[in-house]
């Protein structure tokens, strides 16, 4: 109808232009399903879908709180506040000088530097603590006492990331706390 219509009015199209329209309309859905494919190719994605909250606290003090799924986490070495910073997020871990004092680890490497490396991120300064550990394979959350990422336990070391914490994280309860 839309044809009958063009050709009457306009003299467009004509039956040996067809195919070339054919092509046409195919090669603009092909481009369209390629760019809804294609994934950025930064490791630092853009955050989405998070919520920002701010609570009073009955004693007085504000809280700030991000939600967002387990996958929307990257680690990322900062050297300031990250209030200071573009970036989304919260301080994670225990720096000083420079040097990561806790486990800062994504898919089987530390922040800075390489595994094994002081400072890198590879470690729980002085005693094992509390490391929260998302599994990307089973889409769970687990805490582990470690002093190091080698004695991180998950299904696998290339789809993982641990940030450790302070002791009283081993302590927690886990399952009331964590929402995903």
């Amino acid at each position: 109808m839309v044809v009958r219509m063009l050709r009457s009015v306009v003299g467009w199209p004509a039956k040996s232009q067809y195919p070339m329209l054919v092509a046409a309309f195919l090669l603009g859905n092909l481009i369209a399903v390629l760019f809804s494919v294609v994934q950025p190719s930064s490791s630092f994605r853009l955050l989405q879908h998070y919520t920002y909250q701010e609570t009073m606290a009955s004693n007085g003090v504000k809280l700030y709180s991000i939600q967002t799924v387990p996958q929307n986490i990257v680690l990322k070495p900062i050297t300031s506040n990250v209030s200071l910073t573009a970036d989304f997020g919260i301080n994670g871990g225990f720096f000083w000088n420079g040097d990561l004092l806790s486990i800062a680890v994504m898919n089987d490497q530390p922040l800075k530097g390489e595994q094994d490396d002081y400072g890198s991120g590879w470690y729980n300064i002085d005693y094992p603590k509390g490391t929260l550990v998302w599994d990307e394979i089973t889409g769970q959350f687990s805490v582990q006492v470690v002093q190091d990422a080698h004695q991180i336990k998950v299904t696998d070391k290339q789809h993982y990331w641990a940030q450790g914490e302070s002791a009283c994280l081993s302590d927690m309860m886990l399952p009331g706390l964590i929402r995903h």
